[in-house]
């Protein structure tokens, strides 16, 4: 549990200790440690530190925990306030016992909302947001998962195997 080390832990949060990988330097990519809590849903999460690689994203990756339920209807494009987001396609993987629906999307604003120029993620209902990239030639990977709640660990997840499974999928051409 050092990832929870020097945190004022609160009581029923769930801490998530998400290790990114930089999938555009492959053979010199450090790996980066997010932690991601929240108390319930997703949608309402904080970082426990303001310099995690992802804390840039935090405002989009709100939107996208907040529309995940949606994302199996319908509807492809939403607008939320200033951002449009698209759902670009979705698989579901087998992993660990359960299929597990991937979404891919996109995120953009009204300027760039036809011209690619955004970030794309991929997303389900079990882990969030699992991988991003955009146009900047950045490609972070999720690789690992370590979810504690009242300073006891839950469970650590070894996410590379699912990624073995999407990258033999048809959804990064979707």
């Amino acid at each position: 549990m050092a990832f929870l080390s020097g945190q004022d832990i609160k009581p029923g949060a769930i801490y998530e200790a998400r290790y990114w990988q930089n999938m555009a330097k492959m053979g010199a990519s450090s790996v980066y440690v997010d932690t991601m809590v929240y108390i319930g849903e997703r949608a309402g999460f904080s970082y426990a530190n303001v310099n995690c690689i992802s804390f840039n994203c935090k405002d989009a990756d709100s939107l996208l925990y907040i529309l995940l339920p949606k994302f199996s209807g319908e509807m492809d494009e939403y607008i939320m306030g200033k951002h449009i987001i698209r759902k670009l396609g979705q698989v579901d993987i087998p992993f660990r016992s359960k299929n597990r629906r991937i979404y891919k999307v996109y995120t953009t604003d009204q300027l760039n909302r036809n011209t690619g120029i955004g970030e794309y993620s991929l997303i389900c209902k079990d882990f969030g947001v699992i991988c991003r990239w955009n146009a900047d030639l950045e490609f972070y990977q999720m690789i690992r998962i370590d979810v504690a709640k009242d300073e006891k660990i839950l469970d650590e997840i070894d996410l590379l195997p699912l990624f073995d499974k999407i990258y033999g999928s048809d959804i990064m051409t979707q």
